[in-house]
């Protein structure tokens, strides 16, 4: 049974978190500095990130979070440490930095069979504010 879960594992949520890292890497630019806009906290993005720093690309994080757990503090800590630039603002401050953004990246919790996703509070209001 452990063997099929470890499969399972690997086969399904790996492989999907692997290819969502290597779409992202392929949506930046190396030619033109790239200011990302997120809103909170996620993984995958975070790899995304840690990634195209390695590989030379020119990086600026915009992270704006939300109450009440605040995630997006501990992405800007966890990306400072590895040498990315990042700007930290709550939902707010959105406004005041949505134009410097290039492009917006959105974690997403799960897609529904109807196409509507669950995320963090106020990515809608981001996505809006970003178009």
């Amino acid at each position: 049974m452990s063997s099929w879960i470890d499969s399972f594992i690997e086969n399904k949520i790996v492989y999907a978190q692997d290819q969502m890292e290597n779409f992202g890497i392929e949506l930046l630019s190396k030619q033109r500095d790239n200011t990302v806009m997120i809103i909170g906290f996620n993984f995958v993005l975070e790899r995304i990130f840690a990634r195209a720093l390695k590989e030379g690309y020119n990086l600026t994080v915009i992270v704006v979070d939300t109450c009440p757990s605040f995630t997006g503090r501990d992405l800007v800590k966890r990306l400072s440490q590895r040498g990315i630039k990042c700007l930290y603002t709550l939902i707010q401050g959105i406004g005041a930095l949505v134009t410097r953004a290039t492009m917006l990246f959105i974690g997403a919790s799960y897609v529904l069979g109807n196409g509507g996703v669950v995320a963090t509070m106020g990515t809608s209001m981001t996505a809006y504010l970003a178009s």
